[in-house]
């Protein structure tokens, strides 16, 4: 949903990125770096093409004017295609290899095409503002203000209908005492409504985005586009040499920032059905994952999602009561990752990619045969790799609550070749509300639910294993510790679990 917002956007950024840093921006040096761009033959759309009818290149105060007319995607496979209109905007030099980007006009509509040329789509847009700090290195925007307002899609059947009132993103980007660029971003679009006519709706009041990268060397970055732009010069298609020698210089650049982070929420969610009632209502969900210390030998990673006040409304029905207690309102979980070699496993995936690439011929006689190799390779490079770093996987928080129940849990598990099963590790459960749930279920299973008796089933086996607790507020709690031994066994309080472990 999000790339429909930014469409013309991502088709600047395109034709954008074949710039190079130069020693003055000249206007046919510009002209043919664009032209290029748009039919595919520089930057991420080589082997694509754009269409357009003009492209016009002029001196403008500091910098260049620069004029697109009749820009238009080729047909994809489905022979959809798409008329993005007129395209202009002013291109001046801040910099080795930076140039800000000003004045963005569009024709504020593209629209979606069938293979026969009628029209399959209506996108419009209004756009408010937009202005760019361009990096050639990272061939993306440094810096970028963005407010687009009243989007609208419809697809000419009226099969689909999206409406957004407004979405914007800022981003900024500063070079630290090391040299190194770090790059902050935020984004928020509100008043989202998407519709499927006569399957119901979805309004979501806010969704916002955040981001954060710091410590990447735009050298690096720049010295990959140079290999790129070489490669891309040869003449006919790189052989699976030239690939291959690429990936095994890649080895050598220092791509990895030090670290990285983003967020995503989304706010008052509805869901409604096709008479307008109420299917159910989400006041927030959250996504957080990010990496630190990408740049050092170990580096670590977390991930995280949280939603609160889910709830059932009126469409639910006769079964609104039942799963207003079952279905969890509150939820979350957060999963780390410790002393995680990223570099060498980075290097290794770099040394099967450059194999892979010289052994092509056999890829596409055996591709199963191959894939099983690749596989085989990383992880006779990752096992070694992670057991010397002493890698380990921590569920430090894990909460589900239902109006009947509660579940809490943590754990870790810890990488161990000589393991049965690679690893071994713990994890202890807290379960509230058993005997309720277990009510529930049986009223199911009276009033003929099919799938009620195998989760009956599947309850009093827990009512079983349950070490059986009574907190603080006199409430019963069932505890579960697993263990997962280095032999393969699963203990769950003490008392082996399951069937016996195989050999590995």
């Amino acid at each position: 949903m999000l790339c429909r917002f930014t469409v013309v956007i991502s088709i600047a950024l395109l034709i954008l990125s074949p710039l190079r840093p130069a020693a003055a921006l000249d206007a046919n040096e510009l002209r043919a770096a664009i032209v290029a761009g748009l039919e595919g033959r520089e930057g991420p759309l080589t082997g694509a093409r754009l269409s357009y009818e003009e492209v016009r290149v002029r001196p403008h105060g500091a910098g260049h004017r620069v004029e697109i007319a009749g820009l238009a995607t080729q047909p994809a496979e489905s022979g959809v295609w798409a008329v993005i209109g007129d395209l202009a905007f002013t291109v001046e030099e801040a910099g080795q290899g930076f140039y800000r980007v000003r004045d963005l006009t569009t024709s504020e509509s593209v629209s979606l095409h069938a293979a026969d040329g009628s029209r399959a789509g209506l996108l419009t847009y209004r756009l408010g503002r937009f202005e760019g700090l361009w990096a050639s290195a990272i061939a993306s925007f440094l810096d970028m203000d963005l407010l687009t307002t009243d989007i609208r899609f419809a697809m000419a059947d009226g099969s689909f209908l999206l409406s957004i009132e407004q979405v914007g993103a800022v981003s900024r980007g500063q070079q630290g005492e090391d040299g190194r660029y770090s790059q902050e971003a935020d984004a928020r679009a509100t008043g989202v409504h998407s519709e499927v006519p006569g399957q119901g709706a979805f309004d979501v009041r806010e969704i916002t985005a955040e981001s954060m990268v710091t410590g990447f060397d735009l050298d690096a970055y720049a010295a990959l586009a140079r290999e790129l732009e070489v490669l891309g010069a040869r003449e006919g298609e790189p052989s699976e040499a030239d690939i291959a020698a690429l990936f095994n210089r890649m080895s050598a650049l220092d791509l990895f920032p030090r670290e990285l982070a983003q967020r995503i929420r989304v706010s008052d969610l509805t869901a409604v059905d096709p008479g307008g009632q109420e299917l159910f209502r989400l006041k927030s969900f959250e996504w957080d994952a990010g990496a630190e210390g990408m740049d050092e030998p170990l580096a670590g990673a977390r991930l995280g999602a949280e939603l609160h006040k889910l709830g059932l409304g009126p469409a639910a029905g006769a079964q609104r009561g039942l799963w207003q207690e079952l279905v969890p309102h509150d939820a979350g979980f957060v999963l780390a990752i410790e002393r995680l070699p990223a570099q060498r496993l980075w290097q290794a995936l770099l040394r099967t990619m450059a194999l892979t690439a010289g052994q092509a011929g056999q890829q596409q006689a055996n591709p199963e045969a191959m894939g099983d190799m690749v596989a085989m390779m990383l992880l006779a490079e990752a096992i070694p790799a992670l057991a010397e770093a002493g890698t380990n996987l921590r569920l430090p928080h894990f909460q589900i609550h239902s109006a009947a129940a509660s579940l809490s849990a943590e754990g870790q598990f810890d990488v161990d070749p000589a393991a049965t099963q690679g690893f071994s590790g713990w994890m202890n459960f807290a379960l509230l509300g058993l005997d309720r749930t277990v009510e529930l279920i049986q009223q199911e299973a009276a009033a003929g639910n099919p799938n009620a008796q195998s989760a009956l089933v599947f309850a009093f086996m827990l009512k079983g294993l349950a070490r059986r607790e009574i907190d603080d507020q006199g409430r019963a709690v069932d505890r579960y510790d697993v263990v997962f031994t280095a032999e393969g066994q699963v203990l769950v309080n003490g008392q082996p679990f399951g069937v016996p472990a195989m050999p590995q």
